[in-house]
């Protein structure tokens, strides 16, 4: 049997995991903005490395808003939204709980938006900063960084489980987030992009009673 090329990989997991994050979410600089909505027959594979803790007083987890976590492909790191809808469509597919076995688990993405979260926001909402990006914006870093819509988060509004083995990576440390390649933040960081999202606005305020990421 003849050697299949892969590309190098970051993380020791499935081998259906392949590097498809940068090549979708960097577009050429003629682009102004990604479309409403993108459809994938096939699906889009991502592994849900963190799951947010929004505890209620009793203990159970409240999602009616979305559900935040992190995910990757083959190479990078990336900020998601688990939609109302896609999760209410998981727990009856799946008759669980959405936050009972994700952790690990391998999710075929067959809906999406791409919304973008200014640094201000990125930071509240997932408690994530780059100094890359102040050291990028250089002597404008205070009176832009928190205002620019530069980090590129995917909502997710249909997915599917892909492999329920929940291997557990045991170098998540070392995937990059997407927001740190140097491709990224030449187009992001650098440039003027429309943000369409009507995300972004609703979620810059209050959040929930924990909103902690958790990857155990």
């Amino acid at each position: 049997m003849p050697k299949v090329s892969r590309p190098p990989r970051n993380i020791d997991t499935s081998v259906y995991l392949y590097d498809w994050l940068p090549k979708f979410l960097i577009l050429p600089d003629s682009a102004t903005s990604f479309k409403p909505a993108y459809k994938f027959k096939e699906g889009r594979l991502l592994k849900i490395l963190s799951v947010e803790r929004r505890l209620k007083q009793d203990g159970s987890y409240r999602c009616n808003s979305g559900l935040r976590v992190v995910a990757c492909d083959a190479n990078s790191r990336i900020f998601a939204i688990l939609s109302s809808k896609s999760i209410n469509q998981y727990e009856r597919d799946e008759r669980i709980r959405v936050t009972k076995n994700l952790i690990n688990t391998e999710i075929f993405v067959t809906e999406l938006n791409v919304n973008f979260l200014t640094p201000r926001q990125t930071s509240k909402l997932f408690g994530y900063s780059d100094n890359r990006a102040r050291a990028i914006l250089g002597g404008n870093s205070r009176s832009l960084l928190a205002d620019i819509p530069a980090y590129a988060i995917l909502q997710v509004e249909n997915f599917r489980i892909g492999n329920r083995d929940r291997y557990i990576p045991q170098n998540v440390d070392a995937i990059p987030y997407i927001y740190t390649l140097s491709d990224y933040q030449k187009r992001y960081l650098t440039s003027a992009f429309d943000n369409e999202s009507d995300y972004a606005p609703e979620t810059g305020g209050a959040v929930g009673d924990s909103d902690e990421l958790k990857s155990q």
